[in-house]
């Protein structure tokens, strides 16, 4: 498949010769100005850089374009596609960024191992028909029977999950595409059988929607998370791309193992202070959403500095989130501070209850203190000075 390109134009023919950067750590720029007029409907602007990497293509180089004096796109080596036609590398332009008259500045940079570049002036610019495979467009989720599909879902031993895999192609030309539902092969593994159509192979016309379904059989009530199925298709230019779709996460139906904790960092007992640390720790091999936890301090006491409400969206495997709270006693006493948590799957729980006490001396306790150490002093004074070597 080539791409179907409209007023296309190229550095050469604006009478632009290309360039080079030679050199450890080198920066060269050049600008090109140019105007085309705009495509119709279903053709979308595209930059395209041809260039050449000495002594190899591998390492710490870049090429930068600024599009009427605005970063468009930085391209490193390994973002150039090579083949016997070249190494080239594509920047979509929306149309709103395109004037009647344009300047492109296109900017090489070398590193230590890439020491020199050259930018050819057969890059082009132009209009195009496409392809266009968007991340929110590749979707793996279960299909429930009410219709709707969910990327995170709750399962018990046994059940079969109906997992479909979509794929809109939103550009105005066709691609070749196969789709994979993972990286490798399909097939029995200890907590779950696959069976059915785990991949596709064909072509996926404009505004079409192809989709595979397979089913999952939960053989074991362990959390597992199902990877990104994997799309590989043709460009506009002939060009190899891969898409990723997201993850699916499978929990079995029991009580998700999420907990809360209260510890006491430090206690301030001349302001009838203590630092309290908060903490939600995610036990589960798998990530858990919408997580929230919420200090309770008992009676007599308040929060005075700190969030006492923890709002996650996401808490990841085997993580733990920690917020500091500061609270105050009015008085002195013993007080008693909880806290509540709850995530998606998890009903709200209480946590373990803390004690913290602020004690303040009595100011009998302090003059009897006082006198204590008085006496001690008097007496050591006396046990010295009565010595046999201080004796006249």
């Amino acid at each position: 498949i080539t791409a179907m390109a409209k007023n296309q134009v190229s550095f050469k023919e604006l009478g632009y010769e290309g360039f080079e950067v030679s050199g450890t750590a080198k920066k060269a720029c050049s600008n090109f100005v140019f105007s085309i007029p705009a495509a119709g409907e279903g053709f979308y602007p595209v930059i395209s850089i041809k260039a050449d990497f000495f002594p190899k293509i591998e390492g710490n180089a870049s090429i930068s374009l600024y599009l009427n004096n605005a970063l468009l796109k930085s391209f490193s080596p390994q973002n150039f596609k090579c083949t016997k036609a070249g190494c080239w590398a594509r920047a979509k332009v929306k149309r709103e960024q395109i004037r009647n008259e344009n300047t492109l500045k296109v900017c090489a940079r070398t590193g230590h191992s890439i020491t020199r570049i050259a930018v050819s002036n057969d890059s082009l610019i132009g209009y195009y028909k496409m392809p266009i495979f968007k991340k929110g467009d590749f979707r793996k989720c279960v299909w429930l029977g009410n219709g709707k599909c969910v990327e995170r879902y709750n399962a018990a031993t046994g059940e079969d999950l109906n997992i479909t895999v979509f794929l809109t192609n939103s550009g105005s030309a066709l691609s070749t595409v196969d789709i994979n539902n993972r990286a490798r092969e399909a097939g029995a593994r200890p907590s779950r059988k696959e069976i059915g159509q785990t991949s596709f192979s064909g072509i996926i016309y404009p505004r079409e929607t192809i989709s595979i379904s397979y089913i999952i059989r939960v053989e074991k009530a362990i959390p597992m998370s199902l990877p990104p199925a994997i799309a590989v298709y043709k460009n506009a230019f002939g060009e190899t791309e891969t898409l990723a779709s997201n993850s699916v996460f499978i929990y079995p139906k029991r009580e998700v193992e999420l907990t809360g904790t209260i510890g006491v960092e430090s206690v301030d007992q001349q302001k009838r202070e203590a630092v309290l640390s908060l903490t939600i720790f995610n036990r589960e091999k798998v990530p858990l959403y919408n997580i929230s936890a919420s200090l309770k301090p008992g009676k007599g006491v308040e929060v005075s500095e700190g969030e006492s409400m923890i709002k996650l969206e996401k808490l990841g495997a085997r993580q733990a989130y920690t917020q500091m709270i500061t609270v105050k006693a009015g008085k002195p006493g013993d007080y008693m501070v909880g806290c509540s948590y709850a995530s998606e799957g998890l009903a709200e729980k209480e946590c373990k209850k803390t004690s913290i006490s602020f004690r303040e001396e009595s100011p009998g306790t302090i003059i009897a203190a006082v006198l204590v150490l008085s006496a001690i002093a008097i007496i050591i004074y006396f046990y010295i000075t009565t010595r046999e070597e201080y004796s006249g």
